[in-house]
């Protein structure tokens, strides 16, 4: 990824096999308490975020250690006129996403305007638009 400077890249390639390891521990030792429980991280969005530079994270290599993925982001659907027509909504993300896990994890997307506490009741037609994102997707 980042060839013009190998240090670099070796330490992210470190980087991110740390962060890897650190979840693939974490979940020998859940399934060592309970068996059978499902494996679940924030990977706060790897696809529109250069999430690998910035959190170390490798969507690919995580998925392999979590029964489903969960992408965080800021694409809650979201249809707007002004200032010019925008159209926010996850089909880049799902799609790209679904090509990195394969059949390794299942996928959710967790979207918002804002963030975690600052956004506002949402009105039934944003819960409509997700709704209707969902479906489109599959």
């Amino acid at each position: 990824m980042y060839q013009s400077d190998p240090q670099l890249q070796e330490y992210l390639e470190f980087r991110s096999g740390q962060v890897t390891s650190l979840i693939r521990k974490m979940r020998e030792y859940i399934q060592e308490i309970k068996p059978g429980t499902p494996i679940n991280c924030n990977d706060f969005d790897p696809i529109l975020r250069n999430s690998y530079l910035t959190y170390g994270i490798d969507l690919n290599q995580l998925a392999k250690v979590q029964d489903v993925v969960m992408i965080e982001n800021f694409g809650l659907p979201k249809w707007t006129t002004r200032p010019k027509p925008r159209l926010a909504n996850n089909a880049l993300t799902v799609r790209s996403a679904r090509i990195l896990l394969k059949d390794n994890a299942h996928l959710s997307i967790l979207s918002y305007d804002v963030g975690i506490g600052y956004d506002p009741v949402y009105s039934s037609r944003k819960f409509q638009q997700g709704i209707g994102e969902a479906a489109a997707l599959g």
